[in-house]
């Protein structure tokens, strides 16, 4: 097994790794009076040391795979609070205006206002990510405006549900 074969080994999926780790076990594990009673007594003395160096890095393998979602999952988890965080942070200081905008998206139904497309009220939010165009529909206004519906993102209505100072 040349350079190249390990390293395509070590690219493997998980999946791979594990039916070779339980192949090799079954080989170093049983007793010697069922692979003679299966035959392959002579198989596994004849390649013992290979079997058992495939099994070892088989296991470093798998421990890698297991630590590397591991750390992606870390990885993830973090950034996803470090930017809650500051998008709650945006959320605090928003004009009074803005806030009072998201308290009556948040009393409504569903979470969502229709705004005037060509009012800009709500394009700071949806650009903050606060709020969201949740339908391309468009609406007639009373005065022959056109209304676009928008809605609260999910993150901000769990926040306005646990607090309630805002």
């Amino acid at each position: 097994m040349g350079l190249k074969e390990i390293l395509e080994y070590i690219k493997a999926p998980a999946r791979t790794v594990v039916t070779l780790l339980a192949f090799c076990s079954t080989f170093l594990l049983f007793p010697e009076s069922f692979m003679n009673w299966l035959g392959l007594l002579p198989f596994r003395e004849k390649y013992k040391t290979s079997i058992g160096a495939i099994w070892l890095l088989s296991i470093c393998i798998l421990l890698i795979i297991i630590m590397e979602k591991g750390v992606k999952y870390l990885t993830r988890r973090i950034k996803n609070s470090l930017m809650k965080k500051s998008m709650i942070k945006q959320l605090l200081n928003l004009q009074d205006y803005e806030k009072d905008i998201i308290r009556k998206m948040y009393i409504c139904d569903a979470y969502t206002t229709r705004f005037d497309m060509i009012s800009g009220k709500h394009t700071r939010l949806s650009e903050l990510e606060i709020i969201f165009q949740s339908s391309k529909m468009t609406y007639p206004g009373a005065r022959g405006e056109v209304l676009i519906a928008y809605t609260l993102q999910p993150w901000v209505t769990e926040y306005l549900n646990n607090d309630k100072d805002y």
